[in-house]
C-alpha cells in the first residue's frame, strides 16, 4: 500500500459504501481496484511506452491478486460503515489507518517534495476520519470513536509490518 495506495483503497471503500450487502460491496471494491490496475498498465503501455511483457505478467499478476483481496476487503468495509452497524467504527478505522500509514511512508519514499507532500496529506485525513463515526443521539459516549482510533492504530502497525515484509520479498525477487 505504497505510492498513493491509500487513495486507491479509499476508492474501493467508496465504491462499496452504497452497496446493500457486504458481498455487493466486496464485488464493487474488487472491481474498482481491478479497473484502476488495468488503467495503470494501459497508461504504462500506451502513453509512457514502458511495457515489459514479462514484468507486466509477473507483477501485474501479483497486483491483480492484491487488488482482488484488498478491493474486496475495503469494498465490504464501505457498506459496513454506511449502514451504521456496530462494526462501523472498525470499518472507518481500517480506512483511516491505511491513509495514515500510506501518507507516512510517502514522506520517506519519494525524492521529490511535491509528491511527498500530496500523498502525506493522507495523514491528517486519516486522523480525522474517526471523527465521522456517528454517535447515537441518546448517548454522548465516545466509545465508537475510540474503537475507530484503536482500529486505526492496529491497521497502521499491521500495514507497516506487512510493508516491511513485502519490501523484503520484492528485494529477494529482484535478486
Amino acid at each position: 500500500m505504497v505510492a498513493a495506495g491509500g487513495i486507491y483503497l479509499a476508492l474501493a471503500f467508496a465504491a462499496g459504501a452504497s452497496a446493500r450487502t457486504w458481498e455487493e460491496g466486496a464485488a464493487r471494491g474488487a472491481g474498482t481496484l481491478v479497473a484502476t490496475l488495468a488503467a495503470y498498465y494501459l497508461y504504462r503501455g500506451l502513453a509512457v511506452h514502458q511495457l515489459d511483457v514479462g514484468r507486466m505478467v509477473m507483477f501485474g499478476g501479483l497486483w491483480l491478486i492484491a487488488a482482488l483481496i484488498t478491493g474486496a476487503l475495503f469494498g465490504a468495509a464501505g457498506p459496513t460503515w454506511s449502514r451504521h452497524n456496530r462494526l462501523a467504527p472498525a470499518a472507518l478505522g481500517l480506512l483511516a489507518g491505511t491513509l495514515v500509514i500510506d501518507g507516512t511512508l510517502a514522506l520517506f519514499q519519494f525524492h521529490h517534495l511535491t509528491p511527498r507532500l500530496l500523498i502525506a496529506a493522507e495523514i491528517p485525513l486519516g486522523l480525522a476520519l474517526p471523527l465521522l463515526v456517528r454517535l447515537r443521539p441518546t448517548t454522548t459516549r465516545l466509545r465508537p470513536r475510540l474503537e475507530a482510533y484503536a482500529t486505526l492504530a492496529a491497521t497502521t502497525i499491521t500495514t507497516l509490518v506487512a510493508g516491511v515484509l513485502l519490501e523484503a520479498l520484492l528485494d529477494w525477487v529482484h535478486g
